[in-house]
This record gives structure tokens, C-alpha cells and sequence, in this order.
């Protein structure tokens, strides 16, 4: 439940005075600060005017508040961790999405204590220690780069704190529920069977929520900014952490796969025009909007698609010029097939027992195999002896011993389970961060 009134004073015995600021207001007083420096800020940069009696609540969440100083420090960790927000326009922009991210934040926190679940200091450092190390620094040169830009390293620890615990707490209350089961693998195996191949895509997302329509405008603007920010040169991952809400991560040198069949209709046609390693432009979703990064795109070919390489075991008796001998012949010939069982016992066969009679092994690919005798063995299980097959050729008895790719395989069922897996807990945790804000008593400052 949000509410937006005029104003949302916090008085304590440690603060001598407060006033109210909105948005623009506090992006006049960061401006004043210096927040929109370069990255290469001094000492007095972000922090030079600390907030002595200036601390007024920008939003109240729950039990929890959110005060100017909050949203001054998290506007500087996004300018330091991302470099954008460096100038006062880009800095507006920024306000609102730290805003809803402190909402959120405060949300995961206070639903973990609900649950009893606790975090301890050595899983922050941790945290911490993950983030340095994909930065390619030490932990101490790390939170170094934060405290020399005036940012506390506390509020890298918060930020690292709630999607800790946001994280367990989906482990917690998700997870658990979410069952694959074997029919719902088979219906997308069956799906990716039906077709020839299908077109597999490794994307990255960073979604920007939009909860109304006030802001929209504003997030539009942002996330123009990111994709402009990105295509210069900036982290796509960097930016995901500080914008993106998200209940579950991939390891950075992982390509997280999907098929592309499972994906909207939207965001197919906004990856068809992206080369590899592209970034699209702003997507409007009934969510908000969606940046996406295309790692790469590969085809997964079915093992009944024209790659498929048979290995076939054959008894083969041409048509004779005389056809009235066809029906005598196909009566010796299903004798002989009555001998084989599988691919076992083709070489036992007398080729001189019939006139013509061909004994042959080969591996071959779908595609160059008799139009006639293909549409037969395409659907043949594997080490079964097909019935005779009457072409324009001759009779046939065929026994498939191997179908494979020469190069390409289906993914493993347990990979399948675990996408679909994936999608279902992240779809959940969507769902259960919006009931969160649905029913806490959320105030923001207009």
C-alpha cells in the first residue's frame, strides 16, 4: 500500500532540526554536495556538507523509514559502482529507481525478521569479497574506492544485507513449493522434438519497475540513460546489481540459456535485431522496462532433424525385372527377418540364400537416405526390425542401431527441470515482493 503525502518529518534527540525534501529538491541539495563530480571525486566531494540537522524522511516503510541521507549515500554507491549519475540531470533520473530499491530493500529485511531469518556479518564479507573479486580488486582496495569517494562502506554492506536476505528468503518460502514434474519436462522436450531445431538465446535483463504511472516517464529516461551508459563502455552486470531487482543470480561466467519459444513475443523480436553481445534498447513491459543483453545464440538440433546420423544395419533385395517374382520374394525376405533380433545377426545372413540379396552396414545422415525408405525410419525406435518396405528401389528390412548428432545434442532433462525451475521461483518471487508492498503501509514524499 503506498501513500504519497506533503511532507515526512523524523525528529530524534540526536537531530537539533529537520525539514522535508521532495526528489528535486534532494537532487539540488546532492548537486550542492558535489555528487555529480567524476568518478575521480575528492575527499570532499560526495560527502562535504554532511546533513547536520538537514536529515528529513523521504519515505516510511513499514516500521522502517528511509531519510535523506539514505538515498544520498545509495545515490553514491550507484555513481561510484556504475559512473553514471555524475551530472544533476543524470542524477535525477537515478532518485526515483534508488528510491523504490531502498522501498524494497527495507521490505526484504523486514520480512526476513518475520521469518526468524538471520544473516551473519561473515556472509556480508563475503558478499563483498564476490563483488571485489569480479571488479578484479582486493576487498580492501575495494571498499577503499567507496570510502575515498566519502560513500560508508555500511552502506555497500546494507545493499549486500537485503539481497542476502531476500535471497534466503525466497530459498525459504519458494523454492521448497516449486515442483517440476516429469510431464511438464517431457512437454518441452516434446516441444523442442517437434521442431527441426530450436533456437536457443543466453540473455541478460535488467528490468526497472514502474508501480505507476507518475514515474514512468521518469524510468523511461533511465533506463535510456543505462543503455546509453552500457553501449559506451559500462558494466552490464554492474548496472543489473544497482537497478534490477532480482530474486535469483547466474555466476557471471555462465551463459544462463533459454529457448526462445518460451520467451514473449516482444522481447523475441527486440533480440532478432541484436548481434552478440548487443545491448536493446528500453522495452516497455507491463512490468516496467527491460534492457536485454544477447551473450549468444545457438540451434538445438533434435535427433530427428536432417542432421541426424543413422547407423542402420539393412537386408536389401533390388525389384527384378520380372514382378510377379515380388511376392515370393517378400516371403523369403520376412523368413530371413524372423532370424534377426536388433542389429544382431545381420552377418549371420547367407547373402546367396536369395537372388540379389545385399547384407549392409552404414552410418548416414537423415537427409541422404531414400525419400521412400526416410519417412520410415525417421519415427523407427531404436533396435527394433522394422516390417519390409516396398520402394521404387527394391524391399528393404531396416533395423536403426544408433541415432545421434554429430555435433549437437538436446539439453539433459535435469538442465530442462532446472530452467523451467528457474523461471517458476522467479516468477514467484515477483509476485511475492509485489503482495510485500501491497500490504505493508508504504508513505513517499511527492
Amino acid at each position: 500500500m503506498v501513500v504519497r503525502k506533503t511532507s515526512v518529518l523524523f525528529s530524534g534527540a540526536l537531530i537539533a532540526m529537520t525539514c522535508s525534501y521532495s526528489l528535486s529538491a534532494l537532487a539540488n541539495l546532492l548537486v550542492q554536495e558535489g555528487v555529480s563530480s567524476s568518478l575521480e571525486l575528492p575527499k570532499e566531494s560526495i560527502n562535504a556538507a554532511p546533513l547536520v540537522g538537514q536529515v528529513a524522511v523521504m519515505a516510511v516503510v513499514g516500521d522502517d523509514i528511509i531519510t535523506t541521507l539514505d538515498v544520498k549515500n545509495r545515490l553514491g554507491l550507484a555513481v561510484v559502482a556504475t559512473g553514471m549519475g555524475q551530472d544533476r540531470e543524470s542524477q535525477q533520473r537515478l532518485l526515483p529507481q534508488i528510491m523504490q530499491g531502498l522501498i524494497n530493500e527495507r521490505l526484504y529485511m523486514q520480512e526476513a525478521k518475520r521469518l526468524k531469518i538471520i544473516i551473519d556479518n561473515a556472509e556480508v564479507e563475503k558478499g563483498i569479497e564476490v563483488l571485489s573479486a569480479q571488479n578484479h580488486q582486493s576487498t580492501e582496495a575495494f571498499k577503499r574506492m567507496f570510502e575515498d569517494n566519502g560513500i560508508p562502506v555500511s552502506t555497500l554492506e546494507d545493499k549486500i544485507r537485503g539481497e542476502i536476505l531476500w535471497g534466503k528468503v525466497v530459498r525459504k518460502t519458494i523454492s521448497p513449493k516449486v515442483r517440476v514434474s516429469d510431464a511438464e519436462v517431457d512437454e518441452v522436450m516434446e516441444q523442442m522434438t517437434l521442431s527441426k531445431s530450436e533456437r536457443m538465446v543466453g540473455i541478460e535483463q535488467i528490468l526497472l519497475p514502474i508501480d505507476d504511472k507518475t514515474n514512468s516517464t521518469k524510468i523511461s529516461e533511465l533506463a535510456s540513460n543505462i543503455v546509453k551508459e552500457i553501449r559506451d563502455g559500462k558494466s552490464f552486470q554492474a548496472m543489473a546489481r544497482q537497478f534490477s531487482p532480482t530474486a535469483l543470480e547466474h555466476k557471471e561466467d555462465e551463459i544462463a540459456w533459454v529457448q526462445e519459444s518460451q520467451l514473449d513475443e516482444i522481447l523475441v523480436g527486440a533480440i532478432h535485431k541484436l548481434k552478440e553481445g548487443e545491448v536493446s534498447d528500453p522495452i516497455r513491459t507491463p512490468d516496467g522496462y527491460l534492457i536485454v543483453k544477447l551473450d549468444g545464440t545457438k540451434e538445438v538440433v533434435n535427433v530427428h532433424g536432417d542432421n541426424a546420423q543413422l547407423t542402420m544395419k539393412q537386408l536389401f533385395v533390388p525389384i527384378p525385372e520380372d514382378k510377379s517374382k515380388i511376392p515370393q520374394l517378400k516371403e523369403q525376405l520376412g523368413q530371413l527377418r524372423e532370424t534377426l533380433k536388433g542389429c544382431e545377426n545381420y552377418e549371420k545372413i547367407d547373402q546367396s540364400s536369395i537372388d540379389g540379396l545385399h547384407v549392409d552396414t552404414m552410418t548416414i545422415g537423415l537427409n541422404d537416405i531414400h525419400p521412400e525408405l526416410r519417412s520410415v525410419v525417421e519415427e523407427q525406435p531404436v533396435g527394433k526390425v522394422g516390417d519390409i518396405v516396398t520402394t521404387s528401389v527394391g524391399l528393404h528390412v531396416v533395423t536403426v542401431c544408433e541415432r545421434s548428432l554429430p555435433e549437437k545434442v538436446l539439453p539433459e532433462r535435469e538442465k530442462i527441470r532446472q530452467m523451467v525451475q528457474f523461471k517458476k521461483i522467479e516468477l514467484k518471487a515477483k509476485h511475492y515482493l509485489r503482495d510485500l508492498r501491497r500490504k505493508t503501509y508504504i508513505e513517499i514524499k511527492e
